[in-house]
């Protein structure tokens, strides 16, 4: 018999598409995010070859944001309406267990992006016909809390789609 490389793949295929491939690095976090605002972390060093399911969403409820940073490293989280909250990695919860809710990390809704952002460098906004930097360096980053900024920067009637 001729011996061949086998191409990987799950035993039981997990429903869906992909939605972020992503590089890491040792040390690193992932962060999820759904629409509703609702988020979790867990170590990239953590999740097992054979996949994991951190967030348990709701039929309707969407992942809307994939990232990782380090865990001294901060987000942006943006809604569609002009709104955002800056927070360090470290105050997204890590979930106890796999399959649970998450915690909500803003109350406006619908959330339509996360990104990872470093001092110095703008964060990118897509929106339906522009790609417009975003200063996430003036939105203040508080603990404990859902609140969000009105991005004043962005024009009136813009739709943001998402981030880079």
């Amino acid at each position: 018999s001729i011996e061949s490389p086998v191409p990987w793949s799950f035993d039981n295929p997990l429903p869906g598409w992909p939605l972020a491939a992503l590089g890491s690095e040792n040390g690193y976090e992932v962060i999820l995010l759904t629409d509703t605002g609702r988020g979790a972390r867990l170590p990239a060093g953590e999740i097992p070859l054979r996949g994991y399911q951190l967030l348990n969403r709701a039929e309707e409820e969407r992942i809307t944001g994939i990232v990782h940073a380090p865990p001294a490293g901060e987000l942006l989280i943006v809604t569609a309406e002009r709104f955002a909250r800056r927070l360090r990695v470290a105050w997204v919860p890590q979930p106890p267990k796999p399959n649970t809710k998450g915690k909500v990390l803003v109350s406006r809704r619908p959330v339509v992006g996360v990104a990872a952002v470093q001092p110095g460098r703008p964060v990118w906004t897509l929106t339906e016909t522009d790609l417009l930097p975003l200063d996430h360096e003036t939105i203040p980053g508080d603990e404990d809390t859902t609140k969000t900024y009105q991005l004043r920067e962005l024009p009136r009637g813009v739709k943001i789609c998402g981030l880079l």
